[in-house]
């Protein structure tokens, strides 16, 4: 029922949602399938294994020695687990302390931000734009002053 709650706003928001839980089950329960999920194995499980859970994925590598989990991986999956208790919490499918989840904190981005031009650069962007003649070019080179 949650996923297809899910699915009925968006058909990517689903697979995410979907692939989530089937890492996070099998990880926690040893299966990728929903209908062997009982409701005393989802509440059995406790904010510490949470955390632990995730914290471990955090740490772990993979063959190159590199993080084998992204943190907007390990942090999708996060929302997905708390929108799954809070989902059926609310709907009393289980009994669950929902506030408690809020302590369950995402991981921080990684995304590399690139930075930003300085403006005097911007501005001789400008006025090379003012040179061209060809429109595309122009508005290409004035994008990028934009940027």
């Amino acid at each position: 029922m949650f996923l297809d709650a899910k699915k009925k706003k968006s058909l990517e928001t689903y697979k995410a949602y979907r692939n989530s839980l089937i890492q996070v089950f099998n990880d926690w329960f040893g299966t990728k399938e929903f209908k062997f999920i009982t409701k005393d194995q989802l509440e059995q499980v406790t904010l510490r294994n949470m955390v632990d859970y995730f914290d471990t994925l955090s740490n772990e590598l993979n063959e190159y020695e590199g993080k084998k989990f992204s943190n907007s991986t390990l942090n999708a999956r996060i929302t997905t687990v708390k929108e799954l208790y809070k989902y059926l919490s609310a709907w009393d499918y289980i009994d669950y302390p929902t506030d408690k989840l809020s302590q369950l904190e995402m991981f921080p981005d990684e995304q590399k931000e690139i930075e930003m031009i300085p403006f005097d650069l911007a501005m001789k962007y400008i006025e090379e734009a003012k040179k061209q003649k060809n429109g595309l070019e122009k508005s290409l080179i004035m994008e990028l002053a934009i940027e």
